[in-house]
């Protein structure tokens, strides 16, 4: 058997993609079972589907062109899945379902139906002395369709070789449930029943059901169960003979009372309608045939079931062994309970393929779905009048499209075809960012400054980080004595950072920068520091160690704001031609002396030049590139380095070299826009 092409994706857009690629593949492959093989075993089933009729490589790639296209095309069927793979259950209906012609296509066709529908003849034929085959190409169907020893057996048999052909392609149910006499169907796919016992069930049944004829008849009406029943009560002998859905019953009795009932409901609006049928069944117009019945049935043997059944005459799963004689008297008379068998089922169960030959289940699986608010797929399998030449086959992949796992050797034979025919997937590029907003946290942002560190929150002027020599190596050329000590000019550049941070592209200033306590640097500890906004305008610098639960230790504080005018930088300064100069050895051998013995990076005073008692000239080198590759607005080294100017003032003037001498406090520091 050809087997069909699967196409999947996990969206509309994205199956319609890759239906665009698969069609160009197909023709270029050109061997269109190689190709639907690769498709079946080298690609993972996602939940928007097509799948393809068999055909040949052309005929498939034009099919392949009209799912790309979004149009229908009688070749390919279009599904969406609940799961990946979910085994249907098969509900088979009942009497109603049947019309002249049904089933015909699907025998001349499809081997597997025509062998299975044969197998069910023959056994009828020793029971009944006449042929199903024959009957139903008969030129006088369509009135003998009517009577209920036709219709119930020829229904039967187009159910079970529907199954049998199903089976054959690889779809077999999870569970079953049968409406009426589509339970016999129902018995025999569970494995509690033998063809045989189910044939002479079917035979049974449907004789002794003809002696029914002519004494009532049925009305389909649209209310729940309890008011339907409120409703016939005024009106002697109306049964409600099937409970459908949480909104619909079927009523039957005699045929005056129907008519009656019908002229009541028309004055109340209730919808009513009279079903075509010239039978009451499931009301005690039946309980003649009782005995009869019985007597006819206690031949049959029922077993354990293989598949589980939902009684629709009990609302529950039933044991193979209780469908003996007194079961089947029970499904004749009792009302039909199939709302409240699809609810069991529905516990369990998403997909659902109606098996008969054509859809009257399929509204009332949807209603109990509905009503039990969850979602499910229910699927026709005949249609009637449908010009498909091979039916069955459709019902497959109907199935296949909406989810339903298959027996893969069955369908698509074994896998011999290489991933390599398969086109790649047409990947969507779509942002799922959010946009930015007050409540966004920023985990994984980049890093807004080198020593200021981060926020969580944009909206939230307080940043943390984690400082220690090991992380920036250019700090521990920052030394007091033998200890390291994160510069005065680093924390000016954290508070630079975080004004150009909060008010971008204008001028900005520190005012009343003083330092409370120096911020040391353990090689045995990190500290985490924090800064952040106490007032407006007021910020503070502060650290622990980090990971613990200690408080946080106040280093700085300082008013931080938009700079009320652009800086202008003031007139070079004159140099005395006698001015003293002090080289950059000398001063860093001064700056030793005072307990700063400042490593090369920090060294970027390359000479002082003393103006006057109060100015002095420094010529600095080039920032070092451990600080350069950082885009510092102030690199720290270069600011701090105008500090050591000072130690030129202080040669002579303090007595004991041992004073460590460092800044306590920046009273302005304006930084120009774009600085």
């Amino acid at each position: 058997r050809a087997a069909p092409l699967i196409v999947s994706a996990a969206s509309q857009a994205a199956l319609k993609a890759l239906a665009t690629r698969s069609a160009v593949a197909m023709r270029d492959t050109g061997d269109a079972a190689l190709y639907a093989n690769a498709a079946a075993y080298r690609r993972q089933r996602m939940a928007h589907r097509a799948v393809v009729a068999p055909g040949t490589a052309a005929e498939m790639a034009a099919a392949l062109d009209a799912v790309a296209a979004g149009e229908e095309h009688a070749a390919v069927v279009v599904g969406e899945a609940l799961h990946a793979a979910e085994a249907p259950v098969f509900a088979y209906s009942g009497n109603g379902s049947q019309w002249a012609g049904m089933g015909r296509t699907a025998y001349q066709n499809e081997t597997d139906f025509r062998l299975s529908f044969d197998r069910t003849d023959r056994l009828f034929m020793s029971v009944a002395g006449w042929s199903l085959v024959t009957m139903l190409f008969s030129e006088d169907l369509d009135t003998e369709i009517e009577r209920t020893e036709i219709a119930q057996p020829l229904l039967f048999a187009l159910q079970v070789a529907m199954t049998d052909a199903l089976a054959r392609q690889g779809i077999t149910p999870a569970a079953v449930v049968g409406h009426s006499v589509g339970e016999v169907a129902a018995a025999w796919a569970s494995g509690a029943l033998s063809l045989a016992d189910a044939v002479r069930v079917i035979h049974a049944r449907s004789t002794h059901q003809e002696m029914t004829r002519h004494l009532g008849g049925m009305a389909a009406l649209l209310l729940p169960a309890d008011e339907a029943r409120a409703a016939i009560a005024p009106f002697a002998g109306l049964e409600v003979a099937a409970i459908n859905s949480s909104r619909s019953v079927t009523i039957s009795g005699p045929s005056a009372m129907l008519a009656e009932f019908a002229k009541a409901a028309r004055k109340k609006r209730w919808a009513v309608k009279r079903l075509d049928l010239d039978y009451p069944f499931h009301c005690a117009l039946v309980e003649p045939i009782r005995e009869p019945l019985l007597a006819s049935l206690k031949v049959i043997d029922p077993h354990e079931t293989t598949v589980p059944m939902v009684s629709s005459v009990t609302g529950e799963e039933v044991a193979g062994t209780a469908l003996g004689g007194q079961y089947w008297w029970a499904n004749v008379r009792q009302p039909v309970l199939f709302a409240d068998a699809v609810r069991a089922l529905l516990k369990k169960h998403r997909l659902f393929l109606e098996i008969g030959p054509r859809p009257v289940l399929t509204g009332y699986m949807s209603d109990a779905a509905r009503a039990g608010e969850v979602k499910a797929v229910v699927l026709p399998s005949f249609r009637q009048n449908d010009q498909s030449p091979a039916p069955v086959s459709d019902v497959t992949r109907a199935a296949l499209a909406h989810g339903a796992s298959v027996d893969e050797m069955l369908l698509f034979g074994a896998r011999n075809a290489p991933a390599s025919l398969l086109p790649h997937y047409p990947w969507q590029h779509e942002n799922y960012r959010n946009t930015e907003t007050s409540e966004r946290v920023r985990l994984l942002a980049r890093r807004e400054h080198v020593l200021l560190g981060d926020r969580l929150r944009l909206e939230e002027p307080v940043w943390h980080i984690s400082h220690d020599a090991r992380r920036l190596p250019f700090l521990a050329d920052h030394k007091v004595e033998d200890t390291v000590v994160f510069p005065a000019a680093g924390f000016a550049e954290m508070l630079l950072a975080a004004a150009r941070l909060l008010h971008p592209g204008v001028a900005v200033e520190i005012r009343d920068l003083d330092i409370y306590a120096p911020l040391v640097l353990e090689e045995s500890a990190e500290r985490e520091v924090r800064t952040r906004e106490i007032a407006p305008q007021t910020f503070v610098i502060e650290s622990r160690v980090r990971l613990s639960d200690d408080g946080f230790m106040p280093h700085v504080k300082a008013t931080v704001a938009k700079a009320p005018a652009a800086p202008v930088a003031p007139a070079a300064a004159p140099l005395p031609a006698d001015a003293t100069e002090v080289p950059a050895a000398r001063l860093y051998e001064m700056t030793k002396a005072f307990g700063l013995p400042y490593g090369p990076v920090f060294r970027r005073a390359n000479a002082v030049t003393l103006i006057d008692e109060t100015r002095a000239h420094v010529r600095l080198l080039p920032a070092d590139p451990a600080t350069a590759r950082h885009g510092f607005a102030l690199d720290p080294t270069l600011f701090d380095s105008c500090f050591h100017a000072l130690f030129a003032f202080l040669e002579g003037k303090l007595a004991d070299g041992n004073t460590a001498v460092l800044p306590i406090r920046i009273g302005r520091l304006v930084l120009a826009e774009g600085a």
